[in-house]
């Protein structure tokens, strides 16, 4: 009887293993990698609320801007994998959101700034990453604006903005050339945070808002001209406050909803299509603030980063593609305030920024990089063939 050559032993084992491996393979985690890069203030006087990132210089790659509470705000550009702190100032020494948004429409990324003690600013682009205040008056001090989102709410094709106050969510109609006017309030009951999406599939953005305190959530919808009118929902509620995420979690082409709150954890709503939102259940009981969503692990679906500003620090969730999540692990260390998803190296993947609370010395802002490998899924002999003859 011949021998078998060792050479086709160890392929006919390679083989078996990759239809083992590769079969319907899922991630149990995902895997990042801190870089040791960090865009915090350097004091835990200062801690960071937002992270905004955007091409700001026109290079192809995503710059960071940190809106910093106690410390003014900064911005980062982004060169070959480092990032170097610009040597503009922004605003006073409040800040609580910012966005990157072509507000002009001339084609780069102006900013919006807004404060919980100042006036809200708008810095507008010159095209190289230099920006102008306006100098416009946007909002007041004693708003106490808290959170930002952006969107074209009156389908004019300009970024409009809904900013969350102590009072009411403010909309805030743009003229296209990044000039800001009132709309009016949205709803009653303060500290509001606001979420924009297409939650019932006409055509335009609708808005979730999040109320603080014992109130209930509540979705208005829009008539496509900057109208909303309330859709008669009352969702969530509980003592604490935290924020929304809108995304197809159950792949079915429609909007669905993470609710995060600091007293209730994180909530699934699902939405039934003409947006009408129910209850799917809590995935996280902690005293969650924040939560981004996108496809962590490359499989097709949404899963979540959640951000607590206890010991549970940022945690890691997976979706089946049903909006159903299981923790796959914890993202850095405890008491984090924001998390920003981007592909930031530029490899394909989402990476994340996350920004730390001033219990943590320094009050860092992290960059964590996604090196969680594509699942390969060969369904044909001539897919093996390919993977392990070297033939392309």
């Amino acid at each position: 009887m011949g021998v078998r050559p060792l050479s086709c032993s160890i392929r006919f084992a390679l083989i078996l293993v990759c239809l083992a491996l590769y079969t319907g393979v899922s991630h149990a985690e995902v895997i990042f990698q801190d870089t040791g890069i960090d865009l915090g203030s350097g004091t835990s006087a200062s801690s960071c609320f937002a992270i905004a990132p955007g091409d700001i210089d026109g290079d192809g790659d995503l710059d960071v801007f940190t809106a910093q509470y106690h410390m003014t705000s900064r911005l980062w550009r982004n060169g070959t994998g480092s990032y170097t702190a610009d040597a503009q100032t922004f605003g006073g020494e409040s800040a609580h959101g910012a966005a990157l948004k072509d507000f002009d429409g001339d084609g780069d990324r102006d900013l919006l700034l807004i404060f919980n003690e100042a006036q809200n600013r708008v810095y507008l682009n010159d095209g190289s990453g230099t920006f102008t205040d306006t100098w416009q008056p946007f909002g007041a001090p004693t708003d106490f604006a808290h959170a930002l989102q952006t969107g074209d709410l009156d389908g004019d094709d300009d970024i409009d903005a809904v900013v969350g106050t102590a009072a009411a969510n403010i909309i805030w109609l743009n003229d296209g050339a990044g000039g800001f006017s009132s709309g009016y309030t949205l709803g009653s009951g303060g500290l509001g945070v606001a979420a924009l999406g297409d939650l019932d599939g006409d055509g335009d953005l609708d808005i979730y808002v999040q109320k603080d305190g014992a109130l209930d959530d509540t979705v208005w919808l829009n008539d496509g001209a900057g109208d909303f009118s309330d859709s008669g929902q009352r969702l969530g509620g509980g003592a604490g406050w935290g924020g929304i995420a809108l995304g197809d979690l159950d792949g079915d082409g429609d909007l669905d909803a993470v609710v995060t709150n600091t007293s209730l954890g994180s909530l699934v709503l699902l939405n039934q299509g003409t947006g009408a939102l129910t209850e799917a259940g809590p995935f996280f009981g902690g005293t969650s603030l924040r939560c981004a969503l996108g496809d962590l692990d490359r499989d097709g679906d949404l899963d979540a980063v959640v951000v607590s500003f206890d010991l549970n620090g940022t945690t890691l969730w997976l979706n089946d593609g049903s909006g159903s999540f299981s923790l796959s692990g914890p993202l850095g260390g405890p008491y984090t305030h924001a998390v920003s998803l981007g592909d930031y190296d530029a490899d394909g993947d989402l990476d994340a920024f996350v920004a730390y609370g001033y219990q943590v010395a320094g009050a860092p802002v992290k960059l964590f990089r996604n090196l969680t490998p594509l699942a390969v899924q060969p369904t044909t002999w001539g897919g093996l063939k390919e993977l392990f003859s070297g033939e392309r």
